[in-house]
């Protein structure tokens, strides 16, 4: 507005008062229109900047598919994919491959449309795949029309990597399931429908597929609805790592056979409580043990008997006293044997009983791990956060490899306990063989330790089973590494004398508490020192001790705690 002095002369008092107040609304208006504009340009500058530093690349295109911006990483993306640097006004489909120019002309249009979209791409660069997740959102100017696409690409490379290895590796374990000859299933607690069922269950009852528990076992034989209403009154049923196993033996009517059931809560996927349930046949082991209560029973009578015979005929028959104690003492020794007999069949049900405790136990808390990671991945995929997936990524990473080593350990000492190990012993040079190994366990782990050999020669000829052999010294090589600091030493030192030849692995680490000295051969056994600190499962020597029996050999050892340990396979010549 022009002020005219003329005219603001001719005006009276109230015109003149009434001509400044709207004056004052005009600047006031004006003044916050400047604030407005003022405000704007900060999120235009916040935005800004957010947008130049995303690590992530991000261009925005108009409706002719031409670049209007782009920030610094998108430049790098362009440059290693298509050896492009990117200018504004350059199309976009410059920096699509040449198959998916139609796919992406439609992608955008739909996003000029009001679509949002989201989808993977692949890309290749010295004969390596990369998988990019591109997202498509339309940008609107103040009146709420679209004025532009935003194109975000998130490099999925590592998950779908990671996705790759632990399918591959829950193939492997239902593999490993499915190879095994008795029943494995379970329960979600809450619908009672069936979870998961290995190969010898599906084969056995047919497809399960949306099918109660009761529909297979109408009559819940073993009172598995018990164990479900013990779980579902659980405070704490995300913490499946503290429900122990429950074991009991039941008759079950559908099969007409008896049973061993073994069942434990266990965390499945999207946070589902389950039952995990193993079905073990154990028909002919009870059969054996009631024929050997029938057995026991009728030689407990024929004993009687023989001897009221052979005390009616001792007057007459001096020879039948002697052929009664030969009786008597042979029927003592069957005796005998079938105690020992079923002594060790107690013996194997307990350490089956073992091994299958601690599996439980022990894949529960990193398939746990494997579970949670991949949802927490999922999120931080939304939200766009690689420091979060690549810790969970290596979270996962440490619990397959955990995994792998325990399943490793389990079948190793199924393997020797009960004996199913063929042996195969060959005439090798006992040196090359050991280097071999040392060679392997180099390559395959970080190892910061140095490595020395002591060798009295390098020809050692000696016949053995090479394979359990080298079972026993990666176990003391393994313990070394584990046990050992970072900079410490590890020496291996072989030694002939004239009846043996002596194998040791010695190392400078915190060497094994006195008290614990006496226990490291039981199976099972870990010194409270390191449980938490170091996995384990306290099967590694208990298998190297079981392998150097079988092979004729001694175990010996000598550690010092916080100086070291030295341990020595003894083999005979």
């Amino acid at each position: 507005m022009i002020l005219d002095f003329e005219i603001l002369n001719k005006l009276n008092k109230e015109e003149l008062i009434n001509k400044f107040l709207k004056l004052n609304d005009e600047f006031i208006s004006q003044q916050q229109q400047l604030d407005k504009i003022g405000s704007q340009l900060n999120e235009a500058q916040t935005f800004f900047n957010i947008f130049i530093h995303n690590p992530n690349p991000l261009v925005v295109v108009d409706k002719n598919f031409n670049i209007i911006s782009f920030n610094n990483a998108f430049v790098d993306f362009a440059f290693m994919f298509y050896n492009i640097t990117p200018t504004k006004g350059q199309t976009i489909l410059d920096f699509q491959n040449y198959n998916n120019l139609d796919q992406t002309r439609n992608r955008l249009k739909a996003s000029f449309e009001g679509k949002s979209l989201s989808f993977i791409d692949k890309y290749s660069r010295n004969n390596r795949s990369f998988s990019f997740k591109k997202i498509f959102s339309p940008v609107f100017n103040s009146d709420g029309e679209i004025q532009s696409v935003s194109i975000f690409l998130l490099d999925i490379t590592e998950q779908v990597e990671q996705e790759k290895r632990t399918y591959q590796f829950l193939q492997t374990i239902e593999k490993v399931l499915n190879s095994l000859n008795f029943m494995i299933f379970i329960v979600n607690v809450e619908t009672k429908k069936f979870l998961y069922s290995n190969k010898y269950f599906s084969n056995v009852n047919g497809i399960i597929e949306d099918k109660n528990y009761l529909d297979i076992f109408p009559d819940d034989d073993f009172k598995i609805s018990n164990f479900i209403e013990k779980i579902s009154s659980d405070t704490n049923l995300s913490d499946s790592s503290k429900s122990a196993v429950d074991t009991k033996e039941f008759f079950i009517e559908k099969y007409d056979r008896w049973f061993s059931v073994n069942y434990t809560k266990i965390l499945w996927s999207n946070e589902q409580i389950g039952v995990l349930v193993f079905l073990f046949d154990i028909t002919e082991e009870r059969q054996n043990q009631e024929n050997l209560q029938k057995f026991n029973s009728e030689l407990e009578k024929l004993i009687n008997n023989r001897t009221l015979d052979l005390k009616l005929a001792n007057k007459r028959l001096e020879n039948e006293i002697q052929n009664r104690k030969e009786v008597e003492q042979e029927l003592k020794i069957i005796k005998e044997q079938l105690t020992i007999n079923l002594k060790k069949e107690k013996e194997i049900s307990k350490i089956k009983s073992q091994l299958l405790d601690n599996l439980s136990h022990e894949i529960n808390t990193p398939l746990t791990i494997i579970s949670s990671s991949i949802y927490l991945i999922e999120r931080y995929l939304e939200i766009g956060n690689p420091t979060e997936i690549k810790k969970h990524i290596n979270q996962i990473n440490s619990a397959i490899k955990y995994l792998s080593a325990f399943s490793e350990q389990a079948q190793n000492i199924y393997i020797s306990q009960f004996g199913l190990h063929n042996f195969n012993r060959t005439l090798q040079n006992l040196i090359v063989k050991v280097d071999e190994l040392i060679q392997s366990i180099i390559n395959s782990n970080e190892i910061t330790q140095k490595i020395q050999k002591l060798y009295q020669t390098t020809t050692i000829f000696y016949e053995t089973d090479y394979e359990i052999l080298q079972q026993i010294i990666r176990q003391f090589l393994n313990n070394a590494i584990k046990y050992t600091a970072k900079d410490g030493i590890i020496t291996i030192r072989i030694t002939e004398n004239e009846e043996t030849i002596e194998i040791s692995i010695i190392d400078n680490g915190v060497g094994i508490p006195l008290e614990d000295q006496k226990n490291i051969f039981d199976i099972f056994y870990r010194s409270k020192q390191t449980i938490g600190l170091i996995h384990g499962a306290g099967l590694g020597l208990s298998i190297a001790q079981i392998n150097a029996n079988q092979l004729g050999a001694k175990i010996s050892f000598n550690s010092t705690p916080n100086v070291g340990s030295e341990f020595t396979i003894t083999l005979i010549k």
